[in-house]
Formats: structure tokens, sequence, C-alpha cells
């Protein structure tokens, strides 16, 4: 399903924004092959973080949830 760009403004801080802007047509079409490379290299690497960081916070809820039915 599709994000509304108000959807996308509520989720992302302002560097990722920008970086999504640069995804969307027209500004996408405006780029080079390099540019382009580079955006989505950009756009991959923020994703991964974001999924590290919701990993590591499900993770640490768990360990709360045990710590606190043991103690």
């Amino acid at each position: 399903m599709a994000l509304t760009r108000k959807d996308e403004a509520r989720a992302l801080d302002r560097d990722e924004q920008e970086l999504v802007e640069r995804s969307h047509h027209p500004a996408v079409r405006e780029l080079d092959d390099a540019a382009l490379l580079d955006l989505l290299k950009r756009v991959r690497e923020r994703r991964e973080r974001a999924q590290t960081l919701a990993r590591q916070q499900r993770r640490q809820g768990r360990l709360a949830e045990r710590t606190r039915r043991i103690g």
C-alpha cells in the first residue's frame, strides 16, 4: 500500500524526508545514473538502520517483559 506524502512527513525526520522527496516524480527523472545509485544506497542504509533499531527495541521489550515476570 502506498503512503501519502502526509503519512511520510509524520513518519520521517527532515533528512529522511529530503531523501524520499528526491525519489518522487518528477525529481527522480532529473537524476543521472550515478546520483540515482547514490540515492538508492542512502535510502537502503536508512532503511537498514531503522530495521536494526526496531529489532533492538523489540528485543529490549521482550527482555523487560521477562524481567517483570521473574522479578
